[in-house]
């Protein structure tokens, strides 16, 4: 078995990750509103889970409420990097702040 790596980020940090990039995609609008959507819904459930390192390490993340293969990819990278490409494009296309409008 692999040595599980240290989180860079709790579930809470993750969690709001998530909402900011929601957030941003709601601003892009158009099919951009429905991604929003699963990544709100997919904060909540990272917000409740109990073992999130160990859903992480067994690679079981898809086995959450409204977590699919995309989402568990920004959230293993979240989680391991503390970073996430989609959110850092997102804000490559909009001025600093503008997520807290």
């Amino acid at each position: 078995m692999p040595k599980q790596q240290k989180p860079q980020l709790d579930k809470f940090a993750i969690a709001a990750a998530l909402q900011e990039i929601a957030a941003l995609m709601e601003l892009k609008g158009g099919p951009y509103r429905f991604k929003a959507k699963a990544y709100n819904a997919g904060a909540r459930s990272i917000q409740a889970v109990e073992n999130l390192d160990q859903l992480v390490a067994q690679d079981r993340l898809t086995s959450l409420p409204r977590i699919g293969d995309a989402l568990a990819s920004q959230i293993r990278q979240l989680y391991l990097t503390g970073e996430s490409s989609v959110l850092k494009d997102l804000k490559e296309e909009f001025p600093v702040g503008t997520a807290e409008l």
